[in-house]
């Protein structure tokens, strides 16, 4: 089955015609294999984007390469095809950790300097010494390391060991941010932290998640044929 597709396209008419090709042929319509009429939800041109139908899904190539976009003089259209995959990435960027020390006696806090290239980042993994435990993060981030603005306030990190069996997260996400430096502020378990907690490392993170998109089609099913698989009775059904 071919992957769903999203197009995004930009509209210069109100009637369009969706093609499939043979890849880099003549742009000729007589060499068109299969014709889909779009329609738009307004008939003013702008920006639209609508679900490939599945019968162009059937007749493309998977890569859906040989698609063409064509208005109702026969101007082709540009468009983006965006296939809406579950995504769950992440990486590491590179940072250096600095200005560690206790506050108030009870905390504790560690600035990082993710580098001068200003890389997109939006989560930290905060690695701190002891097990049983729930620590909130309050994090801020800043351009020049003096002025700092507020990024999370409230976050926990937590590890709980319990019959042989761990859980625990250590990760804290914000907004999507280019701040060169961050500042984390752990504070401690007030049940089971006697001194400020250890901050072993902190990594920065570029993390991307989202969630696919699933779209059903419905078919008719016929009437169930009778018959034998490798010798024992069986059904079979044809689908359309």
């Amino acid at each position: 089955m071919k992957k769903l597709a999203f197009a995004i396209l930009l509209v210069v008419g109100v009637t369009l015609e969706l093609a499939v090709i043979p890849a880099l042929t003549q742009a000729s319509t007589a060499s068109w294999a299969f014709f889909a009429e779009i329609s738009p939800v307004t008939g003013a041109p702008g920006t639209y984007e609508f679900v490939v139908p599945i019968q162009v899904m059937d007749k493309a190539q998977p890569d859906l390469a040989d698609l063409r976009l064509h208005d109702a003089q026969g101007r082709e259209i540009p468009y983006a095809l965006r296939i809406r995959r579950e995504i769950g990435e992440q990486r590491e960027i590179p940072a250096r950790l600095f200005n560690q020390a206790s506050v108030g006696g009870r905390n504790s806090e560690v600035s990082v300097d993710v580098g001068e290239f200003l890389s997109e980042h939006n989560e930290i993994e905060i690695e701190t010494a002891g097990k049983n435990f729930r620590r909130r993060v309050d994090l801020e981030g800043s351009d020049t390391g003096t002025e700092w603005r507020t990024l999370k306030t409230g976050a926990l990190i937590f590890s709980i060991e319990s019959q042989n069996r761990s859980v625990g997260s250590n990760r804290v996400s914000y907004p999507t941010s280019r701040f060169r430096y961050l500042r984390a502020r752990v504070f401690a378990d007030e049940l089971t932290d006697s001194s400020p907690p250890i901050v072993i490392t902190v990594k920065v993170v570029m993390a991307l998640r989202a969630k696919g998109e699933l779209t059903t089609w419905g078919v008719a099913v016929p009437g169930y044929q009778l018959l034998r698989n490798e010798g024992a009775p069986a059904s079979a059904w044809t689908i359309c």
